[in-house]
This record gives structure tokens, sequence and C-alpha cells, in this order.
């Protein structure tokens, strides 16, 4: 089965599942109001995975859309380019009774925050900035983590000025600019994961080891992950240089856990070995090293 069908398949499926999330990062699932908010964005951000401007149409208002098809316009035409919204963070919030929320990329360092009507069932307004530097490169597993916790803490504390709604819907043309820069650079990372290469097949026999309940010499260290977040498993993150792949996996259905498979041999779809990675709790690399 194609690894983009595949991929495709895995998102509708877990449209409809609960997002499991620190408490600090997303709202409580007791809260109702802000729990609201947390299954608009999570709607959102799975169907604009898939294709941004149906996602806006169907969640925006008319003045928003047409901010965020300025905003993201640029990325319809570029391979993976949507493909950020893939492992993000959502962050819930409600000032003075209204509603409102945010969507975090670690990985472009970005932040789009959007108000919502009373039922948190329309984004009314919208904004983004950028509160970290993007995370592009990363030499092993803990850097990779030191890289985007450090990001998650400048995107939270952003979050956390915000203070309430934003009041706008227009986004400034230097931060449009700096979207698809930042957009464009990071899916360059990832088209090898999803073409027919061979760096696209071994990712594919991989993730289709994990759907299939199958794990492997070195992805014995996942086994015991939940079942959930294994099927929702996809690229995030892809490094190739000298004779060394690296494709990191993850999801927003868990989006502190994150996967480094390293690959020696690409070819035969060998993983050498494989580091589970929790966010603000360890890394683990098969063979019991913990850092």
């Amino acid at each position: 089965m194609n690894l983009r069908w595949r991929r495709h398949s895995a998102l509708a499926w877990i449209l409809g599942a609960a997002v499991a999330l620190s408490g600090w990062v997303m709202a409580s699932a007791e809260d109702l109001g802000t729990a609201a908010v947390t299954e608009t964005l999570e709607s959102f951000r799975q169907l604009a995975v898939l294709d941004l401007d149906v996602a806006g149409a169907v969640w925006m208002s008319d003045g928003v859309y047409d901010a965020w098809h300025d905003a993201t316009n640029s990325l319809r035409s570029v391979d993976c380019g949507s493909f950020w919204l893939v492992h993000v963070l959502p962050l819930a919030g409600r000032a003075n009774g209204a509603p409102y929320g945010a969507l975090y990329s670690p990985w472009l360092g970005g932040l789009f925050s959007f108000g919502m009507d009373q039922n948190a069932a329309t984004v009314t307004s919208m904004a983004l900035e950028f509160a970290a530097n993007a995370v592009v490169t990363a030499s092993d597993p803990t850097a990779l983590a030191r890289a985007l916790m450090d990001s998650i803490r400048l995107g939270a504390a952003a979050f956390d000025g915000l203070g309430g709604a934003p009041t706008g819907t227009e986004i400034a043309k230097a931060t449009r600019t700096e979207l698809t820069s930042r957009a464009k650079k990071y899916a360059s990372t990832l088209t090898s994961a999803y073409d027919n290469s061979r760096t696209g097949r071994a990712v594919e026999s991989t993730l289709l080891d994990l759907a299939e309940g199958e794990f492997p010499g070195a992805l014995s260290l996942l086994e015991d992950e939940a079942e959930p977040w294994i099927a929702s498993l996809t690229p995030v993150w892809l490094s190739s240089s000298g004779g060394r792949t690296i494709v990191v996996l993850g999801s927003s259905y868990q989006p502190l856990n994150l996967a480094w498979i390293e690959f020696d041999d690409v070819a035969k779809a060998h993983v050498a070995s494989v580091s589970l990675i929790k966010l603000f709790d360890r890394v683990v690399t098969r063979g019991g090293e913990e850092t």
C-alpha cells in the first residue's frame, strides 16, 4: 500500500481520537470549555494536513479564511508543504469567557493563534508569530530533544503571553514570507521519506512493520508504547548523510513522544538503532542507555 495513502488513512482513523497530551500543554478533559477548543483545533489540524484550503473553508469565518489562504498560499505547490502540521502542540484557553487556542510547531517555531466563537466551533480571528528558531538539524536524539524542548518552552511562554484571543485576521507580509521560508526548508527534509526512493521504501517498510504489530530488532524498543500512537506515527523529520539515514517518527496524538530511527542500509530497510524520545522526560536508545 502506498505510504502517502497509508498516512492519509491513518489521519482519517485518528480524526475522532482523543488527543493525549501533558496537562501543562493542553486543557484538562474535564474542562468542557477548553476541551471544545482543542477538539476544533485537532479537527482543523487533521484536515489542514490534507488540504489547507478545505480546512480553512470548513472551520474559519470568511475574513479569517482569506487571511489563512494568503498566509499559506505559497505552500500549496510545495510537496510536503503542509506536513509541519503533522506534529504540532495544540494549546487552549479562555479569557473573559471567550475561547481561544493555538497550534504550535516546535519544528518551525511558529505559533498560530486563533480566536473562536462562544461555541468554539468557528475560528473568528487569527495571528501568527515566531517564538523560536526553526529546528532543522540535530546530531543525535538527545540534541534533537533539547532543541525541541527549548522551542516548546518558548512557544508555551508566547501562548501564555497572549492573554486572550487575537483581535485581527491579517498576517503581515514579512511574517507570511518567514512562514514560507521555514515551511519550505522543513518540507525539504521530508520529501525523500514520502517518495519512491530507497529511503522512502525503507520508511514505508518500517511503518508497515509497526502497523502490523511487528517490532523486529531495534524496533522492539517501541513494543510497549500505546497502540494509537504507534498507529498514527508518520515521518516528521529526516536526515541523510555519509551513509547514515535518520528518520524521526511522530504525531500530534502524543506530541511529546518521538521515535528516532537510524538506518545503516536503506536498500535493505535495515534499522541499526532506535531511540525513544520522551520530551521533558528521557531519551532511551535500544540497549538501555538513558540520557
